[in-house]
């Protein structure tokens, strides 16, 4: 694996243009998202 790779910037910023949508949950890492509802109501978030 290379540790330096140059990276040209007029091609970096035509790949960044192309991104359209970026998916994250609030930790940054894409969880199940799920929600516990417990008999009383209550919610409980995992993470």
């Amino acid at each position: 694996m290379k540790k330096n790779t140059k990276i040209d910037l007029k091609e970096a910023t035509l790949r960044a243009k192309a991104i359209q949508l970026v998916l994250m949950d609030c930790d940054g890492v894409l969880t199940d998202g799920q929600i516990v509802l417990l008999p009383d109501g209550e919610e409980i978030k995992n993470f």
